[in-house]
């Protein structure tokens, strides 16, 4: 037998074997033609993620191209930020499985998630799921309000993501209201960028803020703007008499 034949055909019979380091788990891994048709990878593309996290769902769906009724003996995702469900275990020839997958995302960056379907006698076969997240509010803060005292400082911590570069940000303009002082230290660099896996860099900069004297209104607040488009506004809540005892 020549060499491509022997290629061929070696493609066509061989089995990975893979030992899960997680469990010790056997899965075989059936290289070549698969007893299932259809489209194995779905790539979100760009997803934006505002306050809360966003739920991805899509559903593959998979047609039996063997003689034989297929069984499936199990589903599941690579990663805990996924929920797999499937429309039968039990295939017919010619019939069709539907795996639908729900994946959550919670900050930026690329993520990858594998669905392995282990089917009775044939070994696993594998989906992929693909998204780039982005928060849609790159400027967030330690803490949603901030108690003040008079005369004594308080210190906000506030996040920056940068995806364009590592540069360091500008400083933000600060707005308080009448009877409070607001001063912006600096930022550091907690995470560099990486761009493959389209993580931004994070900048964490602080924020000293105090009240000089009564303030006036009950929904004072900070303003943190931050060039070009990021706003943050910070309640400001003077503590009460009795919360001082």
């Amino acid at each position: 037998m020549d060499k491509p034949r022997l290629h061929k055909t070696l493609l066509r019979v061989l089995l990975v074997v893979i030992l899960a380091a997680a469990g010790g788990l056997i899965v075989t891994v059936t290289v070549g033609r698969g007893p299932f048709s259809g489209a194995s990878q779905h790539d979100f593309g760009l997803v934006l993620i505002a306050d809360q996290p966003v739920v991805l769902e899509h559903t593959f769906r998979l047609r039996n191209r063997t003689g034989d009724t297929l069984v499936i003996n199990d589903v599941r995702p690579s990663c805990g930020c996924t929920i797999v469900t499937t429309s039968t275990r039990q295939v017919d020839p010619d019939g069709w499985l539907e795996v639908t997958a729900r994946l959550t995302l919670k900050r930026s960056g690329f993520q990858r998630v594998h669905i392995y379907i282990e089917v009775a006698e044939r070994g696993t076969e594998m989906l992929t799921l693909e998204a780039t997240g982005q928060r849609t509010q790159r400027l967030t803060s330690s803490q949603k309000m901030l108690r003040l005292r008079p005369g004594i400082p308080r210190t906000l911590v506030v996040f920056l993501e940068v995806h364009e570069d590592d540069q360091k940000p500008p400083a933000p303009k600060l707005t308080s209201p009448p009877g409070v002082a607001a001063a912006f230290v600096d930022w550091s660099q907690v995470q560099r960028r990486k761009r493959r896996k389209a993580i931004p860099a994070r900048w964490a900069g602080r924020i000293t803020v105090e009240q000089e004297t009564a303030v006036a209104t009950e929904d004072a607040a900070l303003v943190i703007d931050v060039e070009p488009d990021q706003r943050l506004e910070i309640p400001l809540v003077p503590e009460r008499p009795e919360e001082e005892e």
